[in-house]
């Protein structure tokens, strides 16, 4: 059996009652993303595997010797660098992110960015129905973080004001 094809069934399995935070929606529809987003530049089915399997160690306590047994000692190593383990407050553990996905292989660089590709895209349709306050509330009273979410988001892509129209009294940092 393909190996990228075991880790989508174990990946399904192990996700199959989480839930994405903000939408509700099942975990299990990320996974696909991020692994078609990876295969479409990289065809090596290690590669599509550890895209399948990148949480599962994350968030749902998969060991890394359950996953090396399974899938092999590279696959497990690209889930150990795409994992988010480390601890203290969240200034120390994004920090300890950010230095352990520098070493990284551009492989798993690669998953990475697909993962947050995926993650940006979940955000934006969210932001859309956040309530005012809850966008006051994260981001700030603002101008722009005061406007109505309506004013500020286009409808689609094609709809968006290029940076060049946009008014320099708007503030850059408001988001």
């Amino acid at each position: 059996m393909n190996i990228a094809y075991e880790a989508m069934m174990f990946a399904r399995e192990a996700h199959k009652t989480q839930r994405r935070r903000y939408t509700n929606n099942l975990y299990a529809d990320h996974l696909p993303e991020v692994a078609g987003i990876v295969a479409t530049v990289d065809s090596d089915p290690e590669a599509i595997a550890v895209a399948w399997l990148h949480d599962c160690i994350e968030d749902q306590g998969a060991s890394e010797g359950e996953i090396r047994e399974r899938f092999g000692p590279r696959v497990a190593h690209g889930v150990l660098m795409l994992s988010d383990l480390e601890t203290g407050n969240r200034a120390a553990r994004k920090a300890g992110a950010r230095a352990r996905l520098a070493l990284a292989e551009g492989w798993v660089q690669t998953i990475k960015v697909a993962d947050l590709i995926s993650n940006t895209g979940s955000i934006a349709s969210t932001i859309r129905t956040l309530r005012a306050s809850t966008v006051q509330k994260t981001f700030g009273t603002s101008t722009m973080a005061s406007l109505p979410l309506q004013q500020r988001l286009p409808k689609s892509p094609s709809e968006a004001t290029p940076r060049s129209q946009v008014s320099s009294s708007a503030p850059d940092s408001a988001f």
